[in-house]
């Protein structure tokens, strides 16, 4: 039961909660044709805005790119995890 029904009051059907609204917002895809993606949902290459942004990598300027995303996010956590300046 949500705050406004144990308060007594109904809450409109159309009337969403504000993590309602957050959470419908966050699946929302974001990004334009042409932008690459390494989509960790469906470990797949798209294009676009197909998935949500919080599922995927990128973009990348090519699909190419974007298939090896995994790979670089990898090398650059190696680069990180060795930086001396974060040790």
């Amino acid at each position: 039961m949500d705050a406004a029904m144990q308060h007594g009051r109904q809450r409109s059907p159309m009337t969403l909660t504000q993590h309602e609204q957050e959470d419908a917002m966050a699946k929302q895809p974001t990004g334009k044709p042409g932008e690459w993606f390494w989509c960790l949902k469906h470990a797949a290459v798209e294009e676009g805005p197909e998935c949500p942004a919080r599922n995927r990598l990128g973009p990348y300027p090519t699909a190419e790119a974007a298939s090896h995303a995994l790979e670089r996010a990898a090398e650059r956590n190696e680069e990180w995890d060795n930086d001396p300046r974060w040790q």
